[in-house]
């Protein structure tokens, strides 16, 4: 129970972040590089998209493979 509780908060945190860096999207895309594999994070994503107006370009993959790959893109991570 702790741990969802601690994901749900870094998750609300950092989509509180990302909704106030909004304005400062350039391409109003937002890559999102996600482990998790939850029905539930569909109806998440869509409010998020419907808020702030920002599309949700979903990458996922397992844990290791994301990281090498944020690895590999360094800076030039989309």
């Amino acid at each position: 129970m702790k741990r969802r509780v601690l994901m749900a908060a870094g998750l609300s945190t950092g989509v509180s972040f990302l909704i106030s860096r909004h304005s400062q999207a350039q391409t109003g895309t937002l890559n999102l590089y996600s482990a998790r594999h939850y029905n539930t994070d569909e109806a998440l994503y869509g409010n998020f998209a419907d808020l702030s107006g920002i599309k949700i370009n979903r990458i996922d993959a397992e844990p290791d493979p994301l990281v090498e790959r944020l690895k590999a893109e360094g800076d030039k991570s989309p």
